[in-house]
């Protein structure tokens, strides 16, 4: 197996009761790789991340991660390897310290606040009168979708992952908190593998790759800027619409 490759889909077939999602899919994602995936609604990004973290089965082919096929991992390490952050983020009813330890109850104060320093949190402390003590959720204080969707980071990178998966992270925020997402998402870049499902396309500048997803198969694959010069192509078009 390639050892390059974290991530690789061989030959996947997969269909919801009788819709054909992939049919011979094939993919490979680099180590160290960030990569969006865009398409309109049913074209197949979502079933990837679901294919991957075994929400659901292939019904024939194989996918492996760092060259094991993902069925040899028990269910929990697999989807240890991976932080999810999703379109909206749940907040429980307790403080902003718990809700991010929740997602790993036996991480150390140093690695809470690692991750909150990695989910670019710390802009918002002053504004919170008992800084990361206060009390969140249930009709306690409100906090705005991107601090929300930060904790949410927070949650994906406490248990240090290898690869992140944004899930249409910033589909339903304002610009601004929008732009703080993309901020924490662009520094998490450096040191992890990055799959983004992008709704947005403005999210997703400066990311290594854009798989451009159309009925189960990729039709373009490219850098921002190269498919944006396509004469023709379909993400231009998107980025035209």
């Amino acid at each position: 197996e390639n050892a390059n490759y974290c991530v690789e889909f061989s030959d996947v077939q997969f269909a919801y009761e009788d819709r054909c999602i992939f049919d011979h899919f094939n993919c490979c994602l680099k180590h160290g790789e960030s990569v969006a995936l865009v398409g309109e609604s049913g074209s197949g990004k979502s079933t990837f991340t679901k294919l991957l973290l075994r929400l659901y089965d292939v019904q024939a082919g194989d996918i492996c991660l760092y060259g094991n096929n993902i069925k040899d991992y028990t269910i929990h390490d697999l989807r240890s390897s991976f932080g999810v952050v999703p379109q909206s983020t749940t907040i429980f009813h307790d403080t902003i310290w718990n809700n991010i330890k929740i997602a790993c109850p036996n991480a150390t104060d140093a690695d809470i606040l690692r991750a909150i320093d990695m989910a670019h949190m710390n802009d918002f402390k002053d504004s919170l009168e008992n800084g990361w003590d206060t009390v969140v959720g249930d009709g306690s204080r409100e906090l705005s979708g991107g601090q929300k969707q930060r904790i949410g980071i927070a949650r994906a990178v406490l248990g240090d992952p290898k690869i992140l998966i944004f899930d249409e992270a910033t589909s339903a925020l304002d610009n601004i908190s929008e732009k703080a997402v993309q901020t924490a998402m662009e520094s998490l870049m450096k040191d992890h593998t990055l799959i983004v499902v992008a709704h947005r396309l403005s999210t997703i500048r400066n990311v290594d790759r854009i798989l451009v997803f159309q009925s189960g198969q990729i039709i373009e694959d490219g850098s921002y800027d190269e498919l944006a010069q396509k004469p023709g192509g379909f993400f231009r078009q998107m980025l035209e619409g």
